[in-house]
């Protein structure tokens, strides 16, 4: 597809015309009403089903402009979980599903820090994340591909919301959907070598980041995409090992500086965390050469900061 086509296509696909008789909400979600959201509360609950009379891609429509939603329901519940069952079972054809990544993808990089702003680019990655994990059992992503890991890891690396679960917006989670996304990514046999070391400093930043606590298995989601890299048989080992020193050398500058910096202490500790969520997941693994090293430099480094 010649560049450019692919978000042409997705806007063709969001702009198509609605059944007859069908109120849809595509320029917001201020007119959504009941009976809507009972047909799609119908729908999702059905898990995997496209309702009659229009195609998946048809229908999302509707459905796509509710990821920008600050209503939980209507973000989470509905769009992104009908969305994503869709795209994971093949309810969506290949070239609309490129064409609604390519929107996505645009997504991640939404400008703006108003809670909108905030959950359009984490619900664009947690999409996405369904997309590309439905590429590695169906290629068809081709070129979008490699679009979508350089927009996930400038993502990663520009949100600073640490949010997880919001009492009135329910998960916002930018975080673990990054990580979720990255994961996948982490996976694909495309991914050069040379940006296995791109994908653990985003897990770096992430714990660096101001005010950031992991409570809401951040710590976990983060670990899932180290664990993905180990496991690819082109471990960059030297970018992996130099991930491990890194906490290493942090952990010992916090105790060797005057006095105790509390916010580099707790940006150690969300990291510490990390690493050993990571050496979790690694002892249910099996015993290659690779992952045994792995597993023994991870351990060590949580024996000796510990």
């Amino acid at each position: 597809m010649r560049p450019g086509a692919a978000a042409a296509l997705a806007l063709a696909i969001l702009g198509a015309c609605a059944s007859p008789g069908v109120e849809v909400a595509a320029a917001g979600t201020d007119a959504v009403t009941v009976e809507r959201r009972a047909f799609w509360r119908e729908a999702a609950a059905v898990k995997g089903t496209v309702p009659d009379g229009r195609t998946a891609a048809e229908w999302a429509r509707e459905l796509d402009p509710w990821l920008a939603s600050t209503d939980p329901e209507l973000r989470d519940d509905l769009a992104y979980t009908i969305l994503a069952g869709w795209i994971v079972r093949g309810k969506i054809e290949d070239e609309p599903l490129r064409a609604l990544a390519a929107k996505w993808r645009a997504d991640l990089g939404r400008p703006g820090a108003t809670d909108a702003d905030v959950v359009a680019r984490s619900f664009a990655a947690l999409t996405l994340a369904a997309v590309v994990a439905f590429d590695l059992q169906h290629p068809f992503l081709g070129d979008e591909l490699p679009r979508i890991r350089a927009a996930a890891l400038d993502y990663a690396a520009r949100e600073h919301d640490v949010r997880g679960y919001d009492e009135h917006l329910g998960w916002v989670h930018s975080t673990a959907h990054a990580a979720d996304l990255l994961k996948f990514l982490a996976r694909a046999p495309d991914l050069p070598v040379a940006e296995q070391a791109a994908f653990l400093a985003v897990l770096d930043a992430k714990s660096d980041l101001p005010r950031a606590t992991w409570t809401a298995g951040e710590d976990l989601r983060l670990a899932r995409v180290a664990l993905a890299l180990v496991k690819r048989d082109d471990l960059d080992r030297a970018a992996f090992e130099s991930w491990v020193a890194g906490y290493e050398t942090a952990y010992r500058g916090i105790w060797t500086a005057p006095r105790v910096d509390g916010a580099r202490l707790a940006a150690c500790g969300n990291r510490r965390r990390v690493l050993a969520e990571l050496s979790a997941l690694l002892a249910g693994e099996d015993g290659s050469d690779r992952l045994t090293w792995a597993r023994k430099r991870v351990l060590d480094a949580l024996r000796e900061t510990g």
